[in-house]
């Protein structure tokens, strides 16, 4: 449901007091922030200045917390509608989000171990030289 424009900047600037390091971003040139708002209602755009980085924010959240997920871009373009798409948690399900995780994790996991083995591999073959030659003396 869509909040008419008073409210919904007054909850906003109400839920962001306190909090001068986020800017709220009201357009851009590619008009992202409205294109955001209309497809998700109660979402904002908002600019950390102690992250320097864009954030997606949302009323929707309980608690004093509005924050929604970090936008890795360094301009807003439709690629936000993605992301903003992509953690939508009323359009995909929490249990599908959640899935996708856990998948995320597993493969960086899987990844670390890789990157632990093959350090560990190499460090044998850069040593193997020297304790070949003191086995051989002894």
């Amino acid at each position: 449901m869509k909040i008419p424009d008073h409210e919904y900047w007054g909850q906003i600037y109400h839920a962001l007091k306190g909090k001068p390091w986020l800017k709220v971003l009201e357009t851009s040139v590619y008009q992202i922030p409205e294109r955001v708002r209309e497809r998700y209602g109660s979402m904002f755009i908002v600019y950390n200045l102690w992250k320097e980085r864009y954030e997606a924010h949302t009323l929707d959240n309980s608690g004093p917390d509005t924050f929604a997920f970090p936008i890795p871009l360094d301009q807003l373009d439709c690629r936000v509608l993605t992301i903003a798409r992509r953690n939508d948690v009323y359009r995909r399900g929490a249990k599908e989000i959640h899935r996708e995780m856990e998948e995320h994790n597993e493969k960086l996991r899987k990844r670390k171990e890789k990157y632990r083995r093959d350090d560990i591999r190499q460090f044998a073959k850069h040593i193997r030289p020297a304790v070949k030659k003191i086995a051989w003396r002894m």
